[in-house]
């Protein structure tokens, strides 16, 4: 079954949304070994729920109870501490997974550099894409060692520089 609208090859999943053929699960491929970016490309298109954020608006606040994570659609989120910045991210890249994953308080403030569209994930979609997509999980667990090898071992003129 195709769906001409969603362009040649996507794929019904068992959540009746299509998908990009880069997640059909017949093409999965093993990750390279440590990507400078890692993105995870087609699965917001579909997003159930998105949300909007102007310039310079506030996503989340470092200390907040979070429940669900974001991916970028459109536009920047700027990922920063009281004393840093920890990332800068665009779309297909995702943020705010911690907090889902373990009901821990966000560990940063998430702003929107420029006018902002992101799909909002809650803990059953998480769930659902780890499920149906193993390359959703690989991104989002690269992404969180990235930003964690990063915390301790900062690249000269990287994000936290002047």
């Amino acid at each position: 079954m195709s769906d001409v609208s969603q362009g040649p090859g996507w794929w019904l999943a068992s959540d009746s949304k299509w998908y990009p053929p880069e997640l059909h699960p017949s093409r999965l491929s093993a990750p390279s070994t440590r990507p400078a970016i890692h993105k995870v490309t087609g699965v917001f298109r579909n997003a159930d729920h998105t949300m909007k954020v102007p310039a310079g608006g506030i996503v989340f606040q470092e200390g907040e109870v979070g429940e669900e994570m974001f991916g970028v659609i459109e536009g920047q989120i700027q990922l920063q501490t009281t004393d840093r910045v920890i990332a800068i991210l665009g779309p297909d890249e995702v943020f705010g997974e911690m907090a889902l994953i373990d009901s821990s308080p966000r560990m940063a403030t998430a702003v929107a550099l420029s006018d902002s569209v992101l799909a909002v994930l809650n803990r059953h979609r998480f769930l659902f894409l780890v499920h149906e997509t193993p390359t959703f999980s690989i991104s989002v667990m690269a992404t969180m060692a990235d930003r964690l090898r990063e915390h301790w071992h900062p690249a000269p003129g990287g994000h936290d520089q002047p």
